[in-house]
């Protein structure tokens, strides 16, 4: 129903025509993109046809082709280079928004984003419960609300009343939800340091929001929520009218994604909320659309060559610990909330095993193959047992695929019935295992 309101408010209202000076300064902007040959998507998008059709174009609140790539054009740098300043803008400019969402996400203008499914939560497993792998679980996820633009058109008061509408849901909260919610206006310092050592605030120094337009009128009308147990953040009025965050250390993913469903579906079933019919849930960045959901894990991989094709497949963002990474899913559009946490279980599952496996190689003799136990981490899907390490002194084929995955498991087996062994040499013949103690 809203995508057949916001299309007849299009098809029925007149074109609004720009001032001289704003289509001067659009067509600026366009030979500015040409000339200097940025590599973003809005220069690959933008073609003077797409261009001269939108170029004239205002949305219901009064947005502008200048409001949508402004910080695209000021900053060439950037990848993506727009923002959507209202939900309408996703249709009136949606020459440009579908071809750029095309490109980023690999979802075609044919393609419609799912209903919304949260799942069953039984499917979810916690996967590293020995937290050797596993540093931290995040889910974000995204919405903003019905009757307001986007952050950078809305006046002064809206500010206001998209915080006060947030503040007056926080009474449904449950208990494992409750908080305490900081407005940013004339926050204490020490609240501030508090906040800023906990790493909950956002700042207003990032330059390509902030030619986007979303700092001004700052700091009215934001601040954030945290709940008691400090495993939920939400922001008011950042970048999106709310964004959520649940993270807790450790992989149960189950519980990070049982905690942010609960707080979504509150919010959800009282505030009413942008979603499209084809985009999902609507956001001022294009590449958060769909479920905006961005599930994140905190990984210490010391073979992150062994699991590379696998990370390929997901966002990467390296720490100074060059063993450190988080890993999070790179599309937001076509799959549903459940879908979305089920692929990412999976892929993470999958790296951890590469990883374990990583650091098991084979010593070989020239007459008896010689396996040395020591303490190592416990594999998660072994329900905790500490497993040997193995070590290779030669090349790694000296023993076959299929008969290091044999060893594996008879050492598998002494480690969970020898739990004292674990510094005891294995002496392995053709048909037979042995420990022996040091």
């Amino acid at each position: 129903m809203l995508m057949l309101w916001y299309m007849f408010q299009i098809l029925n209202k007149p074109r609004v025509h720009e001032s001289e000076a704003d289509i001067n300064w659009i067509t600026c902007c366009l030979k500015k993109l040409e000339k200097n040959n940025f590599n973003s998507l809005l220069t690959k998008s933008l073609s003077t046809r797409i261009f001269d059709q939108i170029k004239l174009r205002k949305t219901i609140w009064g947005s502008t082709l200048k409001d949508v790539i402004n910080t695209g054009v000021v900053n060439g740098s950037c990848g993506i280079g727009i923002y959507a300043p209202d939900a309408d803008a996703y249709l009136v400019f949606h020459e440009l928004f579908d071809k750029i969402i095309a490109e980023y996400h690999s979802f075609p203008e044919t393609q419609c984003h799912p209903s919304q499914d949260y799942g069953n939560l039984s499917h979810l497993i916690d996967l590293d419960p020995t937290g050797n792998f596993v540093l931290s679980t995040r889910i974000r996820c995204c919405r903003n609300i019905e009757g307001f633009p986007f952050i950078s058109k809305m006046s002064l008061v809206q500010f206001y009343q998209v915080e006060d509408t947030f503040i007056r849901c926080l009474k449904y909260f449950p208990h494992n939800l409750a908080g305490i919610y900081y407005p940013f206006l004339n926050l204490k310092e020490a609240i501030i340091d508090f906040l800023h050592s906990s790493k909950f605030l956002f700042s207003n120094d990032i330059k390509i929001l902030q030619d986007a337009g979303v700092y001004h009128y700052w700091p009215a009308g934001r601040g954030v929520f945290h709940n008691f147990d400090r495993t939920l953040l939400i922001w008011v009025n950042s970048e999106d009218h709310l964004r959520f965050l649940s993270m807790q250390k450790g992989g149960n993913l189950k519980a990070v994604y049982a905690r942010i469903v609960q707080a979504t579906s509150i919010l959800d079933s009282r505030i009413p909320c942008y979603r499209d019919e084809r985009l999902g849930y609507l956001t001022f960045s294009p590449i958060v659309l769909g479920t905006t959901f961005r599930v994140t894990f905190e990984l210490k991989l010391a073979h992150y060559a062994s699991c590379k094709e696998r990370i390929e497949e997901l966002q990467k963002f390296c720490s100074n610990d060059s063993s450190i990474f988080d890993l999070s899913n790179r599309f937001t559009l076509g799959k549903n909330e459940f879908d979305t946490i089920i692929w990412m279980q999976d892929v993470i599952k999958e790296i951890i095993d590469i990883e374990y496996k990583a650091s098991a190689v084979i010593i070989c003799n020239d007459d008896r193959r010689i396996v040395l136990c020591e303490k190592r981490p416990a594999k998660p899907y072994l329900g905790g047992v500490e497993t040997p390490t193995i070590f290779c002194r030669r090349d790694d084929n000296l023993m076959s695929s299929a008969a290091r995955d044999s060893l594996e498991e008879k050492l598998y087996g002494i480690a969970e019935k020898h739990p004292s062994r674990h510094n005891s040499a294995v002496c392995l013949d053709e048909d037979s295992i042995t420990t022996i103690d040091p």
